[in-house]
């Protein structure tokens, strides 16, 4: 079983969030359960935890009663967490959104790691996205149930970290393929129907979108 003394706080967290926010509309606001949980969470301790948080969620009423929860699996990579949502989980609840996260390929979402040196976004790599994709949508189909893709995003060109002020000791991304590759899984998320949200930290992180300058000691 997960942690008894974790799951207590998590639901005394839910709970106090839910309370909070019960009368705000479904269309402005979900809730996502907990973000990337397959890094120390098994599949059943996810599961355990998803049941319970749902649970704490709907006993808050108003419109928590039917408002939208984003879930995940546990145990596996970020791509593939959906798959290890249990059936029990799947089916407790009318109002889910399973959710995934896509840091792939790694030559230049991980370039800061000397083996990811080849930063070209080939279409090699493009095909294994398209068929993850359809894996994933056809699990969507399958279990009757939306998915959410909650983050995405490349590396900065030449692996850039403007927090730190350097660019990456063993290079990144060139420009032309980091702007591919964002276009590149938006339009698949969207063929696919996934709702999706790219990462971007601005200057805090190694991966931007948008970079401010008017305050370097802070992200946007």
């Amino acid at each position: 079983r997960a942690d008894m003394m974790e799951l207590s706080k998590k639901k005394s967290i839910w709970r106090d969030i839910s309370n909070r926010f019960k009368d705000y509309s479904n269309d402005q606001l979900v809730f996502d359960i907990i973000n990337e949980p397959y890094f120390s969470i098994s599949a059943n301790e996810m599961d355990e935890l998803s049941l319970e948080i749902i649970s704490t969620i709907r006993s808050t009423g108003s419109n928590n009663l039917t408002r939208s929860i984003i879930i995940n699996g546990g145990g596996t990579s970020s791509w593939e967490v959906p798959f290890e949502i249990s059936s029990e989980v799947l089916n407790s609840d009318d109002y889910l959104i399973a959710s995934f996260h896509y840091y792939q390929p790694f030559n230049f979402t991980a370039s800061s790691r000397e083996q990811y040196n080849n930063f070209e976004f080939s279409q090699t790599q493009k095909d294994l996205i398209t068929d993850r994709f359809i894996l994933l949508k056809t699990w969507s189909e399958g279990n009757d149930i939306p998915i959410y893709l909650g983050e995405f995003g490349a590396d900065n060109e030449n692996g850039v970290n403007y927090f730190q002020g350097s660019v990456g000791e063993f290079g990144g991304p060139f420009n032309s393929d980091r702007v591919e590759y964002h276009r590149f899984i938006a339009e698949e998320a969207i063929v696919n129907d996934f709702a999706f949200s790219a990462w971007c930290a601005s200057n805090k992180s190694s991966k931007t979108i948008n970079l401010r300058n008017d305050n370097p000691n802070n992200s946007s």
